[in-house]
């Protein structure tokens, strides 16, 4: 387990009054608390089994708003979810090499504002909105990878992201403005080739 504080914390917040603008800021004080482990098992000769795991529970300890000294500290930390997990399967024969990734994330926030402010700034019902629009739900990723080598060359067929989760990884909230959105990578398919050429005889090669 761990448990870290920082002081003066920079944080990137983007407002709406009186004009839109970026403001880079530091939270007096923020603390960091969670565990993380992981375990890996040998199956058999040829297949190995790792599974990795994270909780992590970040808070505000002090914040206040350097314009309007307002408290911040219920202020949400963005793109940070609470818990991972990740298993990893590779199996191997001969050349012959197989992978199967597994990947699922806790909901997380996608922007920095709280309930609190949000209630403050635009009413409880819309706020409800709001934190739903702002919160990427819990999601699962799925990549598969297939390969043989061959010595000097090595062909993979992969795909990633194959149940195709979609989901959005930041968001910039401007209510009564725009909204924007950036979301993941859909389902990729794909095919890499690489060749390992080495270094020609006829080059001369300085020993330093």
């Amino acid at each position: 387990g761990f448990y870290n504080q920082t002081k003066d914390l920079q944080v990137l917040t983007v407002l709406t009054t009186p004009v839109v603008y970026t403001l880079v800021q530091n939270a007096g004080k923020s603390r960091s608390l969670g565990v993380e482990g992981s375990l890996a098992v040998d199956v058999t000769k040829n297949l190995r089994i790792k599974a990795t795991g994270a909780y992590v529970d970040p808070k505000y300890l002090e914040y206040v708003d350097p314009v309007t000294h307002a408290d911040l500290s219920n202020s949400r930390f963005n793109n940070v979810g609470k818990g991972q997990v990740s298993v990893d399967a590779n199996y191997k024969i001969d050349r012959y090499a197989f992978n199967v990734n597994y990947n699922w994330f806790s909901k997380k926030p996608n922007s920095w504002q709280s309930l609190s402010y949000l209630t403050a700034a635009y009413g409880a019902t819309n706020a409800a909105t709001l934190m739903g629009i702002t919160t990427t739900p819990a999601h699962s990723i799925l990549n598969l990878r297939a390969s043989a080598d061959f010595g000097k060359y090595d062909v993979s067929v992969w795909g990633k992201n194959i149940l195709n989760a979609r989901y959005k990884q930041d968001n910039t909230l401007m209510p009564g403005l725009f909204n924007t959105s950036t979301w993941n990578d859909p389902v990729t398919y794909g095919v890499t080739f690489a060749a390992n050429v080495g270094v020609p005889d006829n080059i001369p090669v300085r020993k330093l």
